[in-house]
């Protein structure tokens, strides 16, 4: 599967189903954005995760016309 390293909801290292232990709103960058910390109940692994809005995220990764 081509898309694995997008996947925020599995656990990269067993595959087990990431748990949501913290989510908070967040706006370092200038815009509204959701910060969550997700965490493996059984390896452990950690990851954290920041979402934004898909109509930030088409103006800020949007391709420019050459």
């Amino acid at each position: 599967m081509a898309d694995d390293h997008l996947n925020c909801t599995k656990c990269p290292d067993c595959g087990t189903k990431l748990q949501t232990k913290d989510s908070r709103p967040h706006d370092t960058y200038g815009f509204a954005t959701v910060r969550r910390r997700k965490v493996c109940g059984s390896c452990g692994f950690r990851v954290s995760t920041v979402e934004l809005q898909v109509t930030v995220a088409d103006s800020l990764f949007m391709e420019e016309d050459e």
